[in-house]
């Protein structure tokens, strides 16, 4: 459906004043006394097909204007116009992370809806703001109890053409998290969701000034689309934190292993403490965020080297360490001290004897802290952090997570972890409150604080640090990518960033001790892509083998 919104009578007003377009099916007459009872509060939804509303984040606020195209009740299949690859792929997350029973009944279809903003922006839009005072509208979208939300933005490079989307597929993804609702993320008891949306003056931006004083800069007049898709299912629903820890487990990322490297074999099988050799020279692994062993450290097991061999084959071959072992473990709702208390709970009491070195990429930078401060089982001697999570700066304003979100799944291969991702972005912000893994990375949270803030550990580090080119835009292509690229560097407040972490913060070593006479080792690279990708392996060698190389 159509809407105009430069005339009156497709508004509706609110007791506050504030004016507001319905979204669905309506009578053209206009809202029935029960539509209308429903939208204010004062009653129960009926049979309805109206789905949501529309209209600005403040009463105050000038309306919307230019033209609104939006679903009239929703479809079961996504149309290539309003949709792309992205949206077929985020059906498929959100059948993949609910019950089964769910996806064998051809009644509870994920319904799709979205609305289309042509040229549509706030009368005041401004062409250089903050993260914090760009316009915004306010949609609410309503939902039964049995129900969940998924709701993200898409921009398409428009050229006003018979076929106007110059790529349909060119739609990144920027997820819109729901608002705190009044029940404590009791997701039975509410019937709708309410969305802080950006509007911007142009479907581009981009990030200028420096640290500390990071801006977004709108180019006016770029034609553009900007589409907000809304993906509604049936779910079994509780509460947002009993949700979550449902989909973990039918996703298997619940899960805490040691694995041992085998040279022969070129890979990493799980083990069980009696295989682990108590009396020799020992690497440990610990990867990042929504990862595992292989994701993180793929490529240092499975990539040749110019050589012919890897580069943990390359270490084993060289006798610089007899065995090497992982940690697969949590990383969404335990902290890094439970992390290590799992790991001396596998390791069942026996303590390896010669004191080991550890990689820590990512948040397993603070598992591999945790680990120097309280381990019973292993001793750190010396460890290499890569991009370390300090201090990721999404999390201390809880309105940029959907922006880390957003970038994980730009960043990770196709995974249980990007269905993961698409669950957490269904729940409002203040969730991760709840959950300590990724609360762990916040600087400000007391996890964070008694790990940085631990007194010396007797061990040295050397950190390494990726960076995005400074900042810049430098082979980003996509209008997504350049437009996620700008607000992480307003988000995290700096132009250098790997999309995670603020360089800066990636340097961080306390509580261990830097190792004496050595550097940062700066990478130029995003996130994900730096270990055995973007970071030159003779780097993370001479970091690793510090002081005999």
């Amino acid at each position: 459906m159509y809407i105009d919104l430069g005339a009156a009578e497709n508004f509706e007003r609110a007791e506050s004043g504030a004016r507001f377009v319905v979204l669905g099916g309506r009578d053209l007459s206009g809202l029935t006394d029960r539509e209308r009872d429903f939208i204010f509060h004062r009653g129960e939804r009926d049979g309805s097909r109206l789905w949501g509303t529309l209209g600005p984040w403040k009463s105050a606020q000038n309306p919307l204007r230019g033209t609104l195209i939006c679903s009239d009740f929703g479809e079961t299949r996504s149309s290539v116009e309003h949709a792309g690859t992205a949206t077929i792929k985020e059906i498929e997350r959100v059948r993949e992370a609910r019950a089964d029973h769910l996806n064998k009944n051809t009644g509870h279809a994920v319904i799709e809806r979205y609305i289309s903003l042509e040229a549509a922006a706030p009368v005041d839009a401004r062409h250089r703001f903050t993260l914090d005072d760009m316009p915004s509208a306010r949609l609410t979208v309503f939902v039964r109890s049995d129900e969940g939300a998924l709701v993200y933005y898409q921009r398409m490079a428009f050229d006003g053409g018979p076929r106007p989307l110059v790529d349909p597929d060119d739609t990144d993804v920027e997820y819109l998290l729901p608002e705190q609702t009044d029940n404590n993320h009791e997701c039975s008891n509410r019937d709708r969701l309410t969305y802080r949306v950006p509007l911007y003056a142009s479907a581009e931006f981009e990030a200028s000034g420096g640290d500390g004083d990071v801006w977004l800069e709108s180019s006016a007049g770029s034609a553009y689309k900007i589409v907000i898709k809304v993906l509604v299912f049936k779910r079994q629903n509780s509460t947002s934190i009993d949700i979550l820890r449902r989909v973990a487990a039918k996703l298997a990322l619940k899960r805490h292993n040691i694995l041992k490297y085998d040279p022969l074999g070129l890979c990493f099988e799980e083990s069980g403490a009696e295989n682990i050799a108590l009396n020799k020279n020992t690497l440990l692994l610990l990867h990042g965020t929504f990862s595992s062993t292989q994701g993180t450290f793929g490529n240092l097991f499975e990539r040749s080297e110019s050589n012919g061999e890897t580069f943990l084959s390359r270490l084993v071959s060289r006798d610089h360490f007899d065995q090497i072992l992982a940690f697969d473990h949590d990383t969404i709702f335990l902290s890094p001290y439970e992390n290590i208390a799992r790991l001396d709970s596998l390791m069942n009491g026996r303590r390896v004897q010669q004191p080991i070195r550890a990689v820590g990429f990512s948040r397993g930078a603070l598992v591999l802290k945790q680990l120097a401060i309280h381990c019973h089982s292993f001793q750190l001697e010396h460890g290499v952090t890569v991009s370390g999570a300090n201090h990721v700066g999404y999390f201390s304003t809880l309105r940029n997570v959907r922006w880390f979100l957003s970038a994980m799944r730009q960043l990770l291969p196709a995974s249980a972890s990007l269905t993961m991702i698409s669950s957490i972005a269904q729940h409002s912000s203040q969730v991760l409150n709840q959950l300590d893994g990724l609360r762990a990375m916040d600087s400000g949270s007391d996890i964070s604080r008694s790990i940085i803030t631990h007194p010396n550990v007797p061990a040295s580090i050397i950190p390494i640090a990726g960076h995005d080119n400074g900042g810049g835009t430098s082979g980003i292509t996509r209008i997504g990518q350049r437009v996620l690229n700008a607000a992480i560097g307003a988000a995290l407040g700096t132009l250098r960033h790997d999309w995670v972490v603020a360089v800066r913060e990636q340097c961080r070593v306390d509580p261990l001790t830097m190792a004496p006479n050595q550097q940062v080792i700066t990478a130029d690279g995003r996130h994900t892509r730096l270990i055995g990708e973007k970071l030159a392996n003779e780097e993370l060698r001479r970091a690793l083998l510090w002081p005999n190389h």
